[in-house]
């Protein structure tokens, strides 16, 4: 039987299509509305749907036609011998004879030309002369059509039983409509049409969301055409348009006993999922898109290139089953489906414990003649690479015909997941023999047929990633206004992918864009591409002066603050805001307030905080007033969480360069505020913002400059200090920033930075806080005071200089008897040998031995199973001994006063005594409340309440009204009260 000569098209839905059955709801899309759940993954939602029970390979309805089929010699009673093809005078005849066909609705029989409009005879009244015939129709229905919808085998001849003789006259029709079983055992239908020349008349068949529409009027008159479906299947003839259409209905009965009678499998589930998973992907639902905007589904059959040309009708089984189920859901929601070859490349070298022995393997390949037992293939040693790669790719849904090429794919793409983990290569190829006892390249290759996937609205993106740029732009070349759908489409690809490539996107590629926008009239994709079109000058003013020819000034105003924003470098952002009003002064006469609402935006949005920066701020400022660095510049920059010291500190020195620049303030009236802040006040508000990076400084680890290599659990000295010679990023910072502060004069800004580093340890201990700030940053920060002529007795720094050794001393050096106790984690598990090793670690004894049997050691040290020794560093040990720390506290003073006593004791005054007994080893330093300052300097006070200090082994703290014990040294006589000048107040804790 020959198929070519049916017409097949998928169905539009007709919105006045009505169902004449109980079943018609049950092709209503039950999950339309249904909500769709957020997150999950699409990759494994979409196998899991494909994996449904996809295996019937049959289809539920069946159509060929048959121009050699016999001549049934059909005659009828009252009629005779009907000749074949039909005549109109013999049709007319018929119709005289026969009787409107009725329809069933629920349990009713009902007779409605509007619903039905076919003429019958009933099956007793119809005859065939020709005996081949009913041999003919049996084996039509065992063999075609049995095979065709997918029935197993039968262990007993079905039956074919006449139904009725059918007639269509023009204007006849049969509306939606579902069969019922007329007999026991009836599971099909099968309609023959006779020889008769009609039009229309077309079947519209629907099930399990596929739609199909048969139409074979075209050679009607001498042709025979068999139609069969399952009983379930929604069908439909429309009207005939002229002549008349004769057919045979026959009912398909299964009479094999022992065997379930056919039936379409229940579908409902899988093309639920299908259609859930493609909605989700289609409405962004998903945690994550595929990047490239499609996926690939391995099929189960592989297809040649010539396969794969003639598109849906070279699947085969399962393929063709779940494709048949796929593709109108996909042409509902928007998807496009192809096929297409997938080749996996696998490359490296052969495993070399797999030679001869000598190093050799053979030359094998997948063309080799020999059977190969002299000759082994060698397997994957050293993988190298593995690409996949795309080829003839063949749309099947419908839609403009593709044309990709070869292209790479990510693994990320491929459905299932990894799948050719164990299995064997199509074909492979060995290299070997030339380099002595190494192992040859080997490659493998994977041949696979897939479908590929993706939504109709990224057909542009994809197209535009696979062939590139030029491409894209040589779409937009032709585009007029308006533009088709798919340049839109190639448009919004190259916008994103723009905006994707921001920190380097083609200048070039965003002029084009602009100028599209200019020939579409698409303001608003204007403004999206003119923040991509980079800063130079010509290019800026070009885009604008164009633009103006289409667009109004107040409508491009959105990409030009847009554009202001992408220029970091302020200096450049107010060159090309300068080059946008000139274009605009070239066509309007510009308002100034319109200028100055540009110069205000690109104030406003300026985060980069660079120093570079600054001079281009002073200029301004100098120009338009320092109100634009302290009500725009400060308040906006103060924000960023880092970053902010160089900058502040470069503009509070930047204005302190330019103060004769800048006018006396101007008073608004009498008694009135200044109508611009003086520059003293800016650059005062400058320099406080700078030390607001602090803690981030803090907090930022020290990276180590040398690594020492020890036992896992070694213990790290808490006592040895940093080269004071070399500051570190924390002890630099506080150097800069009070270089900064005697600079531009600012002893108030340098109290309140210093009362900030003695208040704010962030998450370091005394010991830490010492060792990677204080202790390195004394010669330092008496270095910076020389540099600007000061002393470490000039006030607000004698007093930080004096609060930092009573620190030390009360906290670090501690009483002569004490002996530090490491911060470290628990060692051991509490048994005996873990007790001494603990104790060990915390006394001054060099070194630890245990001899035990190997067992014991082991407990204590893996690695060794010998005799168990364990020694402290040389520093640990001299940190333990009151030499050390005594050494120690000598070189900690000797930074500050740089071995000048007169100095040292300058500052600390009333409590020199105190220090030197806690030096000699005499008597405890105790922390006491310093509360009596002389009131000409600026000075840092003790706070009128102090917190519970940090717990100590060695140092004790007195706290306000308190006496020690009559072994401690410095407790406070007396207290008066505070200066009324109290600048900052530190927590001495």
């Amino acid at each position: 039987m020959s198929e070519s000569e049916i017409e097949e098209r998928e169905i539009h839905e007709d919105p006045e299509n009505e169902e004449f059955d109980d079943s018609d709801e049950e092709i209503s899309e039950q999950d339309s509305e249904s909500e769709l759940s957020d997150g999950e993954d699409l990759v494994d939602d979409l196998y899991e749907a494909l994996s449904e029970n996809f295996e019937f390979t049959g289809s539920f309805y069946h159509r060929s036609t048959d121009p050699n089929a016999p001549n049934p010699g059909l005659t009828i009673d009252g009629v005779g011998l009907v000749p074949l093809p039909l005549t109109e005078g013999y049709a007319k005849f018929i119709i005289s004879r026969s009787t409107q066909a009725p329809f069933g609705k629920g349990e009713q029989t009902l007779v409605d030309t509007s619903v039905r409009d076919t003429w019958e005879i009933e099956p007793n009244r119809v005859f065939f002369q020709n005996p081949h015939w009913t041999a003919f129709v049996d084996k039509l229905a065992s063999t075609t059509v049995w095979t065709a919808l997918g029935v197993a085998p039968f262990s007993s001849q079905p039956r074919c039983e006449l139904y009725k003789l059918l007639l269509y006259q023009t204007g006849s029709h049969f509306r939606s409509h579902q069969d019922t079983a007329k007999a026991n055992g009836m599971f099909a239908t099968i309609i023959v049409v006779l020889p008769s020349a009609f039009e229309g008349g077309q079947v519209h068949l629907s099930h399990a969301g596929q739609n199909k529409i048969i139409d074979i009027a075209k050679d009607s008159a001498f042709t025979t055409s068999i139609f069969a479906w399952y009983t379930d299947v929604l069908h439909e003839v429309k009207p005939v348009t002229a002549g008349y259409c004769l057919a045979l209905s026959y009912n398909l009965i299964h009479t094999s006993r022992n065997e379930p009678q056919p039936s379409l499998p229940d579908m409902s589930d899988a093309l639920t999922g299908i259609r859930r998973v493609l909605r989700k992907w289609n409405e962004d639902k998903y945690d994550s898109a595929p990047s490239p905007p499609y996926l690939a589904y391995l099929l189960e059959h592989q297809y040649s290139g010539n396969d794969l040309n003639r598109g849906a009708r070279c699947l085969k089984g399962v393929d063709a089953h779940k494709v048949a189920h796929l593709l109108p859901i996909a042409k509902d929601l928007g998807f496009s489906i192809c096929i297409a070859k997938l080749v996996f490349t696998r490359s490296g070298w052969a495993d070399p414990m797999e030679s001869d022995g000598r190093g050799r393997w053979g030359d094998w390949n997948d063309d080799s003649d020999d059977d190969g037992e002299n000759d082994p293939s060698p397997s994957m040693g050293e993988l190298d690479f593995e690409d996949y790669e795309l080829s003839n790719v063949v749309r099947i849904s419908g839609g403009g015909r593709l044309s990709l090429g070869k292209f790479k794919i990510p693994e990320e793409s491929l459905l299932p997941r990894e799948p050719f983990d164990g299995l064997e290569p199509d074909r492979r190829q060995y290299e070997g023999g030339y380099l002595g006892n190494y192992a040859g390249t080997l490659e493998h290759w994977y041949d696979r047929s897939v479908l590929v996937i993706f939504r109709d609205a990224d057909e542009a993106a994809i197209t535009l990633q696979i062939k590139g740029n030029a491409w894209g732009l040589e779409q937009l070349e032709s585009a007029t206004d308006p533009p088709s759908a798919f340049t839109r489409d190639v448009a919004a690809a190259l916008l994103d992918k723009l905006q994707s490539e921001a920190s380097h996107a083609s200048t070039e590629d965003a002029v084009a864009l602009m100028q599209y926008a200019v020939v579409c009239k698409d303001v608003e994709f204007w403004n999206q591409v003119l923040p991509y079109c980079g800063s130079y000058e010509d290019t800026v003013g070009t885009a604008v002066s164009e633009a103006l020819k289409v667009f109004g000034p107040d409508t491009i105003r959105p990409g030009i603050l847009s554009l202001l924003e992408r220029i970091h470098v302020f200096k450049t952002r107010l060159f090309i805001l300068k080059t946008i009003i000139a274009r605009f002064e070239a066509v309007y006469q510009v308002h100034p307030s319109w200028s100055d609402g540009l110069l205000q935006h690109a104030l406003s949005t300026y985060t980069k905080a660079a120093p570079e920066d600054v001079p281009t701020l002073v200029n301004l400022a100098v120009q338009r007033g320092l109100g634009v660095i302290q009500d725009i510049i400060i308040p906006n920059l103060s924000k960023l969480k880092a970053g902010k010291s160089d900058f502040f500190a470069a503009l509070a020195g930047g204005l302190n360069q330019n103060r004769q620049r800048f006018p006396p303030p101007v008073i608004s009236g009498p008694g009135g505020a200044p109508l611009s802040p003086p520059v003293w006040e800016v650059v005062r508000r400058c320099t406080l913002a700078a030390f607001e990076d602090w803690s981030t400084i803090l907090s930022a680890p020290l990276q180590a400059k040398q690594a020492v290599v020890t036992k896992k659990n070694r213990v790290s000295s808490t006592a040895s200090h940093p080269n004071p010679n070399t500051p570190n990023p924390k002890v630099k910072w506080i150097c800069d920033m009070v270089d900064l502060c005697l600079s531009v004069n600012e002893l108030h800004a340098s109290s309140t930075l210093l009362s900030t580093i003695l208040q704010n340890y962030g998450d370091l201990d005394s010991t830490r806080m010492f060792k990677e700030v204080f202790t390195p940053l004394m010669p330092q920060l008496r270095a910076t005071l020389q540099k600007h002529g000061r002393r470490v007795t000039d006030e607000p720094f004698r007093s930080f200089f004096k609060e930092t050794i009573s620190r030390y001393m009360s906290g670090i050096l501690g009483p002569k008897s004490a002996v530090p106790r490491l911060k470290r984690r628990n060692i051991g598990c509490g048994c005996g040998d873990c007790n001494a090793l603990d104790i060990f670690i915390n006394n001054t004894q060099p070194q630890f031995a245990l001899k035990a049997r190997k067992d014991r050691r082991e407990h204590l040290e893996s690695t060794t199973p010998q005799i168990l020794v364990i020694s402290k560093r040389p520093e640990i040990l001299t940190w333990y001994m009151w030499d050390g720390r005594q050494s120690a506290a000598t070189a900690f003073l000797n930074g500050i006063s740089g071995g000048d006593n007169g100095e040292l004791q300058t500052v600390m005054g009333e409590r020199w005594g105190d220090l030197v007994k806690a030096l000699q080893g005499a008597q405890a330093f105790a922390i006491v409340l310093e509360l009596d300052k002389d009131d000409n300097e600026p000075v840092l006070l003790a706070p009128g309440q102090i917190p519970s200090p940090e717990p100590t082994a060695t140092g004790t703290v007195v706290g306000k009204g308190s006496r020690g014990s009559g072994t401690v040294a410095g407790v406070k006589r007396k207290q008066r009260e505070p200066p009324t000048n109290v600048i900052d107040v530190i927590d001495l804790t």
